[in-house]
């Protein structure tokens, strides 16, 4: 069950909580990356640091509202996950690391 169902965690939840622990990273041209649900106390990078392809920002997580480790990820117009539109991307490789 997520922590929104549940009637004690869901007490605890709310805009700026549900996404758990995030990143979010300016693409340049307007266009935003947001990482979220990562686990608690792994961010690797601080405002205002340069992040390049292939670069561990944080480790996957179980954070806000969510009831298994996984990321959660977007792209969208603005630096807001909450004020923001998405917008379409293209993955273009991924390596599978788990089972």
């Amino acid at each position: 069950m997520l922590p929104a169902g549940d009637p004690v965690k869901r007490q605890s939840l709310n805009i700026r909580t549900a996404d758990g622990n995030y990143i979010i990273l300016n693409l340049g041209n307007g266009m935003y990356a947001n990482y979220a649900h990562l686990q608690k106390g792994t961010l690797k990078v601080e405002p205002g640091d340069k992040v390049k392809k292939g670069d561990v920002i944080a480790l996957l997580g179980n954070t806000g509202n969510s009831n298994a480790s996984h990321m959660h990820f977007h792209v969208m117009d603005g630096p807001s996950p909450f004020a923001s539109n998405g917008l379409p991307y293209v993955i273009d490789s991924f390596e599978y690391g788990g089972r």
